[in-house]
């Protein structure tokens, strides 16, 4: 794909640079590609997230992470409609996680599939951040500590 910014082209595709890249140096909002959906259960909040986490769309994520970190709450991440995550998508569920757990918090991760799961499972994170199937699961597992 060639991509014209004014006076240059920017062969992209050839040059693996990704959208996202080119919309934050250029200054395009690509925030609309993740959306995250939260609704408060008891102590947790649960979060849909839904699209592409990235570079380009993490604010949007880290956003409602801090909230739940202020509010201090569990924090149960639903990744069934994310359709993609990079290093620091992966970065800032890390970092919650392990803020959470400082605040004696949990962070658990529901449907966790393709590339998330890859890199959760071959990073060992799957060992600090549970895995799980639904939402009542990872809440009932709140639920019993």
């Amino acid at each position: 794909m060639i991509i014209k910014l004014g006076p240059c082209v920017l062969l992209s595709a050839s040059l693996g640079i990704s959208s996202t890249w080119v919309a934050m140096v250029f200054g395009n909002d690509y925030s609309n590609l993740m959306t995250v959906d939260s609704v408060e259960s008891g102590d947790s909040v649960v979060m849909y997230l839904v699209g592409e986490c990235d570079i380009g769309t993490v604010p949007v994520l880290t956003q409602e992470l801090r909230k739940a970190l202020d509010e201090k709450k569990h924090v149960v991440l639903d990744v069934h409609l994310l359709t993609y995550i990079d290093s620091t998508g992966i970065s800032a569920i890390a970092s919650a996680q392990e803020s959470l757990a400082q605040s004696k918090r949990q962070l658990r991760v529901v449907g966790a599939h393709g590339i998330f799961d890859r890199i959760i499972r071959l990073t060992k994170l799957d060992g600090h951040i549970p895995l799980h199937d639904s939402v009542d699961d990872a809440l009932q597992a709140i639920a019993t500590g």
